[in-house]
């Protein structure tokens, strides 16, 4: 790993942190974030992100790696509390994932964006597994009325669930068809039906 001369931190850092932000500033999404406007915000040359990342779908694959460890550390921070006090832990999971959702959308939705980055990496792969499994850890232990022997679903659909919130309230969807859009409403709306699907779980 090299290091620029303007301090201590390496040029594949600066990079990184200059994508985070071209993504988190992308108004139409991160499909619109370029190799090149990466490189300008870190104050390198398109050659030297190259160098590191190879191209664009090496960059933000090395972001959306970032993005699921940042995940399984705000689910796990999530997780203990609730686990030492006896509150719900799949609800303490959903409110986590929506937290990150809602405060990042576009780092959530490149994370999940096979066609920009590289879906079979084994970083990515791995950082994918690492927060999933927390979610697994907690959700196959749930009840609910799941047939017998399709308890293993409940992860994928406790995610799913959750993730579809995130997009319905990042759009403002979420809302009572007489009442006008109103973002705290939205963001309330999915904190209530979370609640509600968390205790359909356990019963």
């Amino acid at each position: 790993m090299s290091s620029d001369s303007s301090g201590s931190r390496s040029a594949r850092d600066r990079l990184l942190d200059a994508a985070a932000q071209e993504v988190a500033a992308a108004a139409a999404g991160p499909g619109q974030v370029s190799l090149r406007a990466i490189a300008r915000r870190a104050g390198l040359s398109h050659n030297a992100a190259e160098h590191h990342f190879q191209d664009r779908a090496g960059l933000l694959t090395a972001l959306a790696v970032h993005g699921f460890r940042r995940l399984e550390d705000d689910l796990r921070r999530a997780l203990d509390p609730a686990v030492r006090t006896g509150a719900d832990p799949l609800a303490a999971l959903g409110g986590a994932y929506l937290d990150f959702g809602l405060t990042d959308p576009n780092t959530l939705e490149l994370m999940f964006r096979a066609d920009l980055v590289r879906p079979r990496d084994p970083e990515l792969e791995q950082a994918q597994g690492g927060a999933f499994g927390v979610l697994a850890e907690v959700a196959t232990r749930a009840g609910g009325n799941v047939p017998a022997g399709r308890e293993g679903d409940l992860p994928m659909i406790a995610w799913a669930f959750v993730h579809g919130l995130v997009a319905l309230a990042r759009y403002g969807a979420l809302r009572p068809a007489t009442a006008p859009p109103a973002p705290d409403r939205t963001e309330a709306t999915a904190r209530t039906l979370l609640a509600t699907f968390t205790r359909l779980l356990r019963e």
